[in-house]
């Protein structure tokens, strides 16, 4: 995010619809970065992209950004959602030795105390409670398991308390901002920006209707 000093945000929480959209058919749920999705959701907007991609009717530069998008997917659905340094937070009915929260290892796993690395390689943040509870099985009848991705999101620039923060990945952008302490009152809300890595990916109006 950007204020007059640079509020930055480093988020997977939000993001745009490709920068092509208007010449595309507007597809349901076409964020492919949403933090929390379904494989069934996943493998069915990539359907969608497929269909165009295969369709000759678009500009090049807007079967680029479906394309990326399309990779995107994919990649989700091969290797997950889950890096090395994420966190996990996790309940375990009846396991009192059990970490409430737990950071992802390379692999990626995480280990556990007493039942040892579970693997995350493929899982989706949508998949984390189920994954965990089928893993927990072979060591406990019928597991009662409850457990939530978060993520790792940076916070700079006019706000009462900047730095890096790891919150739950359906926080929603006020919410992030009321962790960091609130705008300060130099702040510029129509001057912030949201970055995903290098890229910026929401600003200006799009910024407000999110906020």
């Amino acid at each position: 995010m950007r204020y007059p000093c640079s509020l930055l945000i480093l988020t997977l929480a939000l993001s745009a619809l490709p920068a092509s959209a208007q010449t595309l058919p507007q597809l349901a749920g076409s964020d492919p970065g949403s933090s929390v999705r379904t494989r069934a959701e996943l493998e069915r907007l990539l359907g969608e992209y497929e269909e165009i991609l295969a369709s000759t009717a678009y500009s090049e530069s807007a079967m680029e950004s479906i394309r990326a998008d399309a990779d995107q997917i994919r990649a989700r659905l091969e290797n997950g959602d889950f890096q090395v340094g994420d966190r996990i937070t996790l309940f375990v009915q009846g396991e009192s030795g059990i970490p409430d929260t737990v950071t992802v290892e390379p692999g990626p796993m995480i280990v556990l105390p007493l039942f040892g690395e579970i693997p995350l390689a493929g899982v989706l943040r949508s998949e984390i409670t189920d994954h965990l509870a089928d893993a927990l099985s072979s060591f406990i009848r019928d597991p009662v398991v409850r457990a939530d991705g978060l993520m790792r999101i940076t916070v700079l620039g006019s706000v009462g308390q900047p730095g890096f923060y790891t919150m739950p990945a359906l926080t929603v952008l006020g919410d992030v901002l009321m962790v960091a302490g609130g705008p300060n009152g130099n702040a510029d809300l129509e001057g912030v920006t949201i970055s995903r890595g290098t890229e910026e990916f929401l600003d200006g109006e799009a910024f407000q209707e999110a906020l």
